[in-house]
């Protein structure tokens, strides 16, 4: 979850490339799909009820 100029969002898991950049090694095919999972992260995060736990489930 990140907190941007516009509100909160996610992000899908990326990793630094030789070049410098950043390419996501994850990501939803389908736009219904990453707006479920966006939808269901942020409710979760802004209900106070997210933990530091990786265990998580949502």
């Amino acid at each position: 979850i990140i907190e941007g100029k516009s509100g909160v969002f996610i992000a899908m898991p990326s990793r630094k490339t030789r070049a410098g950049e950043y390419k996501d090694v994850a990501h939803p095919i389908h736009p219904e799909f990453r707006a479920e999972l966006q939808k269901r992260i942020l409710d979760m995060y802004d209900s106070g009820n997210v933990q530091d736990d990786p265990g998580v489930e949502l």
